[in-house]
Formats: structure tokens, C-alpha cells, sequence
């Protein structure tokens, strides 16, 4: 999906980047594998269809998910968490993620209080998994003949290396710490280069941001607009995913945008008609009533400039 943008006018904070953001970083270090290639078997089968090589991929489940969960059940919860209150500065891999300073406190507490969970449970199965007897015999009764104990790390490798990094930093302005090292030409190149960096950086957060919007705003309406006779079959997360994007928005709008906070007013206006989503699958006034209100935010998102573009 791409998002057509215009220059936005609705902008009441002045503030440069580095005073409205700041940059953070979650990484995780999991020397346990789930799952590993069965060759053996892919070939067996390709074998017995007459299929060419590499046309299957087996894999075995060598970690049940009962003996992790301790503490990757509370990762999920972090990294969901991490992904839906801050926003990306590029495309692919990126070092950090970056997070509204108007909702650091907020964003802080509950984020602290995350990786405390999931530093606590990766004790408990540290020292759980420090009982490599038992450990073993329960993969070997659930793996059988499949079973291979140079699978799974050793215990000095999981204490070492089953870990979680995090940092929170301010973006910074170099000139104040190294201007007085730099002559006046470099100095006002680099900034003009940091400048551009920045200017990058906003440009793709802030388009996040409204399609973050657009995606589940779209569906809606494309879901609904459709008869009901004809309808294919959705869930509760059709209206509760917009409603999700709704509550984000105050923290992710790092601009004091006013389109934005004006479009999240109409979102949750139109998410609160709705009282029942069983009414949209059986009652046809209540669900052309929710497309004609979910039709009016995207003309009005379009009006800024912010609407689905051909791939």
C-alpha cells in the first residue's frame, strides 16, 4: 500500500524532531530454535510424488510451546506493545523505532514494567532448563525417533545468551557536544545533513501513522459495503482493530497534528454507533449506516491528501 501525501497545514507544534521524539530499541537474543529442517522426510515425499528436489520443506517442532511459553508469552505481549505505541523510521530492518516525548511517560511505565515480566520469566525457565534430565526425556518422548539432543543449546549458552536489550535515548543535537571541535563549514554541513536525516524520518513516521488509519478503515468499509446475502464471513476485530488504532493515536502523534486528531474523533464517533457486531451481520440499516460513516472519514482523509494509491 502506498499513501498519497500533501504538504500538512494542520501543524501546531513547532518544535524540531529531536525535541518531539525520542529513539528506542528492543531487541531479543533466543539461542533456543522452535523448530529445525526434516530433509529426510521432504525427500520421502517428494520421492513417493515424483516431485522435484526442493519442492518440499518439512520442519520439526523440536521446543513444545507449554515448556517456553513462561516466558515468551510475556514477549508477545512486549513486542505488541512496542510495535502498536511507537512508529518506524524507514523501510526494512531499522536500529530503532522512535516514540512521542508527549507520551514517554506513559509510554515508559508500562513498557518498563513489560520487559520486568519478560526478565522474570526467562529466570524461571533459565533455571528450569538447568534440569537438562528432564528437559530431554520430555523432548525425547514427544519427538520419538526424531528426537536429537545436538538440537537444543547448551545450558551455559541459553544463561549467556538468552537475553533482551533495550534502550531509550534522546535523538540530540551533535553541535552542541562536538560543534566546538568543528570548523564553521563543516558544522553547518553536517547539520544541514542531519537536517535532511530528520526531515526523512518525519516524513515516513508520520505517513505510518495514516496508514495505520487507512488499513483497517478501508476494510472496513470494503467488508460492509458488500450485501449482506453476499457477505463473507468476519470478526468482532473488524470494528475493534480501528478502535485499537483510535486509542494509539493520542501517542503517536508526535506533531500535535490537528487532521489526525480530527480524523481520530470521527473513528471513535463511528466505532460507538456501533453497538453490536452482530447487528452488521444480520441487520442491513446498521451496516449501511456504518459504511456511509467509515465512506465519509476516507473522503475526509482524502481531502488531506491521505488515500490508497495503485501498487
Amino acid at each position: 500500500m502506498t499513501i498519497d501525501t500533501m504538504q500538512n497545514k494542520s501543524v501546531v507544534n513547532p518544535l524540531g524532531l529531536d525535541e518531539l521524539v525520542f529513539k528506542i530499541s528492543l531487541n531479543v537474543k533466543d539461542p533456543l530454535r522452535k523448530s529445525v529442517p526434516d530433509k529426510e522426510q521432504a525427500s520421502a515425499i517428494q520421492e513417493a510424488n515424483k516431485m522435484a528436489d526442493g519442492t518440499v520443506s518439512v520442519s520439526i517442532k523440536i521446543v513444545d510451546d507449554s515448556s517456553v511459553d513462561v516466558y515468551r508469552d510475556p514477549l508477545k505481549k512486549l513486542q505488541k506493545f512496542y510495535y502498536e505505541n511507537t512508529l518506524p523510521i524507514g523501510k526494512g530492518k531499522q536500529p530503532h523505532r522512535i516514540v512521542s516525548t508527549m507520551n514517554l511517560n506513559k509510554f515508559k511505565k508500562e513498557f518498563d514494567a513489560l520487559i520486568l515480566d519478560v526478565q522474570d520469566g526467562m529466570k524461571k525457565f533459565k533455571r528450569s532448563y538447568q534440569d537438562q534430565e528432564s528437559w530431554h526425556a520430555r523432548c525425547q518422548a514427544r519427538l520419538g525417533s526424531k528426537y536429537d539432543k545436538g538440537n537444543y543449546p547448551s545450558v551455559d549458552d541459553v544463561e549467556k545468551n538468552l537475553n533482551i536489550h533495550h534502550s531509550m535515548d534522546a535523538f540530540g543535537d551533535f553541535s552542541k557536544s562536538g560543534g566546538a571541535f568543528l570548523d564553521p563549514e563543516t558544522l553547518a554541513t553536517l547539520k544541514k545533513q542531519q537536517k535532511e536525516s530528520m526531515d526523512a524520518v518525519e516524513t515516513y513516521a508520520t505517513q505510518h501513522v495514516w496508514e495505520r488509519i487507512l488499513e483497517p478503515l478501508q476494510k472496513m468499509h470494503d467488508t460492509l459495503k458488500v450485501p449482506i446475502e453476499d457477505s463473507k464471513k468476519f470478526h468482532g476485530t473488524l470494528v475493534t482493530n480501528l478502535v485499537d488504532v483510535a486509542n494509539a493515536l493520542p501517542g503517536l502523534n508526535f506533531r500535535g497534528n490537528g487532521q489526525l486528531e480530527e480524523i481520530r474523533k470521527d473513528i471513535m464517533d463511528l466505532t460507538s454507533s456501533i453497538e453490536s457486531v452482530d447487528d452488521l451481520k444480520t441487520d442491513p440499516a446498521v451496516r449501511e449506516q456504518a459504511v456511509e460513516g467509515a465512506k465519509k472519514v476516507l473522503s475526509k482523509m482524502g481531502g488531506y491528501g491521505m488515500k490508497r494509491q495503485p501498487a
